[in-house]
């Protein structure tokens, strides 16, 4: 698995989670937490947006949606 870098990054791999017990191919004990993985993509959502406003707010730049870094290289 590549690396995950931006918000864009993790919302993809949470998405890609869900799918597949959406296909059945992730035993059911495993289900669970796709559950909980599927809230913290709607939570990395809502955060971003939050973050995005409150910077314009401040008229700091604003980063493309899906690109927010999570951490310094």
């Amino acid at each position: 698995m590549a690396s995950i870098r931006t918000s864009e990054d993790l919302r993809a791999y949470l998405c890609s989670m869900i799918k597949m017990a959406g296909n059945g191919t992730i035993d059911e004990r495993k289900v669970n937490s796709i559950v909980k993985l599927s809230k913290q993509v709607h939570e990395s959502v809502y955060s971003e947006a939050r973050i995005m406003k409150l910077r314009a707010e401040l008229q700091q730049s604003v980063d493309e949606f899906g690109k927010l870094k999570l951490h310094d290289e």
